[in-house]
Protein backbone atom coordinates (compact mmCIF):
# COMPACT_ATOMS: atom_id res chain seq x y z
CA UNK A 1 0.00 0.00 0.00
CA UNK A 2 1.07 4.08 -0.71
CA UNK A 3 -0.18 6.30 0.94
CA UNK A 4 0.46 9.93 2.45
CA UNK A 5 -1.34 12.12 4.27
CA UNK A 6 -2.15 15.54 1.75
CA UNK A 7 -3.48 19.38 1.84
CA UNK A 8 -4.77 21.02 -1.13
CA UNK A 9 -4.14 25.22 -0.24
CA UNK A 10 -5.73 26.12 -3.86
CA UNK A 11 -7.56 25.00 -6.43
CA UNK A 12 -7.94 25.75 -10.03
CA UNK A 13 -11.30 26.41 -11.70
CA UNK A 14 -12.07 26.87 -15.35
CA UNK A 15 -13.86 26.03 -18.49
CA UNK A 16 -12.11 24.49 -21.80
CA UNK A 17 -12.59 25.82 -25.13
CA UNK A 18 -15.34 24.06 -26.90
CA UNK A 19 -13.55 22.07 -29.88
CA UNK A 20 -10.64 21.48 -27.34
CA UNK A 21 -9.39 18.15 -27.04
CA UNK A 22 -8.76 16.04 -23.76
CA UNK A 23 -6.23 15.06 -21.82
CA UNK A 24 -4.49 17.80 -23.76
CA UNK A 25 -6.17 20.90 -22.67
CA UNK A 26 -5.87 19.68 -19.17
CA UNK A 27 -2.54 18.72 -19.45
CA UNK A 28 -1.99 22.62 -20.53
CA UNK A 29 -3.71 23.83 -17.70
CA UNK A 30 -1.72 21.26 -15.20
CA UNK A 31 1.58 23.23 -16.89
CA UNK A 32 0.54 26.56 -16.68
CA UNK A 33 0.02 26.37 -13.07
CA UNK A 34 2.94 24.26 -12.34
CA UNK A 35 0.94 21.49 -10.88
CA UNK A 36 2.77 18.23 -10.25
CA UNK A 37 0.44 16.17 -8.54
CA UNK A 38 -2.89 16.13 -7.47
CA UNK A 39 -6.65 15.58 -8.22
CA UNK A 40 -9.43 16.83 -10.74
CA UNK A 41 -12.65 16.74 -11.43
CA UNK A 42 -14.63 17.77 -14.27
CA UNK A 43 -18.43 17.82 -15.90
CA UNK A 44 -19.80 18.91 -18.83
CA UNK A 45 -20.57 17.44 -22.54
CA UNK A 46 -18.36 15.75 -25.13
CA UNK A 47 -19.36 14.79 -28.72
CA UNK A 48 -16.38 12.23 -29.38
CA UNK A 49 -14.70 9.65 -26.81
CA UNK A 50 -12.00 6.95 -26.70
CA UNK A 51 -12.71 4.82 -23.70
CA UNK A 52 -10.29 1.84 -22.80
CA UNK A 53 -11.27 -0.70 -20.55
CA UNK A 54 -8.88 -2.58 -18.00
CA UNK A 55 -8.74 -6.35 -18.09
CA UNK A 56 -8.02 -8.10 -15.95
CA UNK A 57 -7.68 -11.44 -17.55
CA UNK A 58 -5.27 -10.34 -19.94
CA UNK A 59 -3.23 -7.25 -17.75
CA UNK A 60 -3.63 -5.27 -20.76
CA UNK A 61 -6.11 -2.39 -21.88
CA UNK A 62 -8.52 -3.65 -24.57
CA UNK A 63 -9.12 -1.67 -27.73
CA UNK A 64 -10.29 1.87 -27.87
CA UNK A 65 -14.17 2.16 -27.69
CA UNK A 66 -15.18 5.30 -29.87
CA UNK A 67 -18.23 6.64 -28.91
CA UNK A 68 -19.50 10.07 -31.04
CA UNK A 69 -22.49 11.80 -30.38
CA UNK A 70 -23.59 14.32 -27.41
CA UNK A 71 -22.24 12.41 -24.55
CA UNK A 72 -22.55 14.24 -20.85
CA UNK A 73 -19.54 13.84 -18.44
CA UNK A 74 -21.78 12.63 -15.49
CA UNK A 75 -18.39 12.26 -13.85
CA UNK A 76 -14.58 13.02 -15.43
CA UNK A 77 -12.30 12.34 -12.26
CA UNK A 78 -8.55 11.16 -12.07
CA UNK A 79 -5.08 12.38 -11.01
CA UNK A 80 -1.87 14.65 -11.97
CA UNK A 81 1.37 13.10 -11.79
CA UNK A 82 4.87 13.20 -12.75
CA UNK A 83 7.17 10.59 -13.87
CA UNK A 84 10.40 11.14 -15.10
CA UNK A 85 9.75 14.73 -15.79
CA UNK A 86 6.61 14.17 -17.60
CA UNK A 87 2.92 15.47 -16.58
CA UNK A 88 0.57 12.62 -16.43
CA UNK A 89 -2.73 12.47 -16.30
CA UNK A 90 -4.88 9.30 -14.78
CA UNK A 91 -8.87 9.84 -16.17
CA UNK A 92 -11.72 7.79 -15.64
CA UNK A 93 -15.02 8.92 -17.20
CA UNK A 94 -18.84 8.31 -16.59
CA UNK A 95 -20.80 9.59 -19.20
CA UNK A 96 -24.36 8.80 -21.05
CA UNK A 97 -26.34 9.29 -24.51
CA UNK A 98 -29.73 8.58 -25.68
CA UNK A 99 -30.11 6.11 -28.12
CA UNK A 100 -33.83 5.66 -29.54
CA UNK A 101 -33.84 2.36 -26.74
CA UNK A 102 -33.24 5.28 -23.74
CA UNK A 103 -30.46 6.42 -22.13
CA UNK A 104 -27.14 4.28 -21.71
CA UNK A 105 -24.26 5.38 -19.27
CA UNK A 106 -20.95 3.91 -20.41
CA UNK A 107 -17.24 4.98 -18.47
CA UNK A 108 -13.50 3.73 -18.61
CA UNK A 109 -10.58 5.22 -18.65
CA UNK A 110 -10.53 8.09 -21.15
CA UNK A 111 -7.74 8.01 -23.73
CA UNK A 112 -8.87 10.73 -25.65
CA UNK A 113 -12.13 12.98 -25.85
CA UNK A 114 -12.92 16.36 -27.69
CA UNK A 115 -14.74 19.20 -25.60
CA UNK A 116 -18.38 20.51 -26.37
CA UNK A 117 -18.39 21.98 -22.66
CA UNK A 118 -16.48 21.00 -19.87
CA UNK A 119 -15.98 23.09 -16.36
CA UNK A 120 -12.90 21.60 -14.49
CA UNK A 121 -10.97 21.60 -10.89
CA UNK A 122 -8.12 20.83 -10.11
CA UNK A 123 -6.79 20.07 -6.51
CA UNK A 124 -2.99 20.59 -6.44
CA UNK A 125 -1.44 18.57 -3.07
CA UNK A 126 1.08 20.10 -1.62
CA UNK A 127 5.31 19.46 -2.68
CA UNK A 128 5.50 17.88 0.80
CA UNK A 129 3.85 14.57 -0.73
CA UNK A 130 5.87 11.57 -0.76
CA UNK A 131 7.74 10.44 -4.05
CA UNK A 132 4.88 7.75 -5.49
CA UNK A 133 1.71 9.63 -4.61
CA UNK A 134 0.06 10.81 -7.51
CA UNK A 135 2.11 8.16 -9.40
CA UNK A 136 -0.58 5.67 -9.94
CA UNK A 137 -0.77 1.91 -11.64
CA UNK A 138 -2.70 -0.47 -12.47
CA UNK A 139 -2.15 -3.50 -10.10
CA UNK A 140 -0.78 -6.86 -12.04
CA UNK A 141 -3.09 -9.48 -11.44
CA UNK A 142 -2.38 -12.00 -8.48
CA UNK A 143 -1.45 -14.99 -11.48
CA UNK A 144 1.40 -12.59 -12.53
CA UNK A 145 2.70 -11.09 -8.79
CA UNK A 146 5.20 -12.82 -6.78
CA UNK A 147 4.24 -14.40 -3.77
CA UNK A 148 5.90 -15.31 -0.83
CA UNK A 149 5.90 -18.70 0.77
CA UNK A 150 4.59 -17.06 3.87
CA UNK A 151 1.70 -15.27 2.22
CA UNK A 152 -1.62 -17.33 1.87
CA UNK A 153 -2.25 -18.96 -1.78
CA UNK A 154 -4.83 -16.66 -4.03
CA UNK A 155 -8.14 -17.72 -4.08
CA UNK A 156 -8.98 -19.50 -7.38
CA UNK A 157 -9.54 -16.91 -10.13
CA UNK A 158 -13.28 -15.90 -11.21
CA UNK A 159 -14.75 -17.31 -14.19
CA UNK A 160 -15.42 -14.30 -16.89
CA UNK A 161 -18.34 -13.49 -18.41
CA UNK A 162 -18.53 -14.78 -22.22
CA UNK A 163 -17.76 -11.76 -24.86
CA UNK A 164 -19.78 -11.01 -27.07
CA UNK A 165 -19.00 -11.37 -30.71
CA UNK A 166 -19.10 -7.59 -32.46
CA UNK A 167 -17.39 -5.84 -35.37
CA UNK A 168 -17.20 -2.69 -33.17
CA UNK A 169 -18.64 -1.02 -30.18
CA UNK A 170 -21.02 1.21 -32.42
CA UNK A 171 -23.13 -2.15 -33.24
CA UNK A 172 -24.30 -2.17 -29.72
CA UNK A 173 -24.37 1.05 -28.83
CA UNK A 174 -25.89 3.24 -32.23
CA UNK A 175 -26.65 6.37 -31.67
CA UNK A 176 -29.67 7.49 -33.15
CA UNK A 177 -29.30 9.55 -36.54
CA UNK A 178 -29.19 13.68 -36.24
CA UNK A 179 -33.11 14.60 -36.48
CA UNK A 180 -34.31 11.19 -35.09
Amino acid sequence: MNETDTRSRRRIVGRLDRGSEIPAALLAVVNEHRVRRGELRAIGILDRAEILHWDVRDGAFGDPRVIEGSLEVLQLTGTVSEVDGQKRLHLHLTASYETPGGIVVVGGHLQRGRVHSCEFVIEPWEEAVTEHAGRFRPVPPPSLRAQSAMAPAAPPPLEPPPRPERESFSDEVALPEPGD
